[in-house]
């Protein structure tokens, strides 16, 4: 589903805007696959591992800041152009004046990810609940 989305949004935004400049990061837009989301995927939840300022940090090649492991995986040019592109709905399905859902853009994934957790886990009649899972101001 990432990679339908992605991939339609890049060649959507390609068409629409005929006028790039030449030298411009979209213009060098090539599909992507399943086996590069996953691997966009795995780097943007390392990132919560290895946190740094900016995106552009963890795939610069300068010395004081670099992070091997990602320059190694993935070029800073198609890290950003990925990221750029990142899409999960169709935007043409898509009308304000219908006062849409605020989560219409990501609700694919999010109906997918409830039907899994949901086939994985159900709640029963006697549940509990740890108190230090909850905020308490008592």
């Amino acid at each position: 589903m990432f990679v339908k989305q992605t991939n339609l949004y890049a060649n959507q935004f390609l068409a629409a805007n005929p006028n790039l400049k030449p030298r411009s990061r979209a213009r060098s837009w090539m599909d992507t696959n399943p086996t590069e989301m996953k691997t966009l995927i795995g780097l943007l939840i390392l990132q919560g591992i290895v946190q740094k300022p900016e995106n552009g940090m963890y795939v610069s090649k300068r010395e004081s800041i670099v992070t091997p492991h990602f320059s190694q995986i993935m070029t800073q040019k198609r890290f950003h152009l990925l990221l750029k592109f990142l899409h999960f709905a169709e935007n043409s399905k898509f009308d304000p004046d219908q006062h849409q859902k605020k989560l219409y853009k990501i609700q694919p994934i999010f109906d997918h990810l409830k039907s899994k957790f949901s086939s994985v886990y159900t709640l029963e009649r006697s549940i509990c609940v740890d108190e230090s899972l909850l905020l308490w101001k008592g």
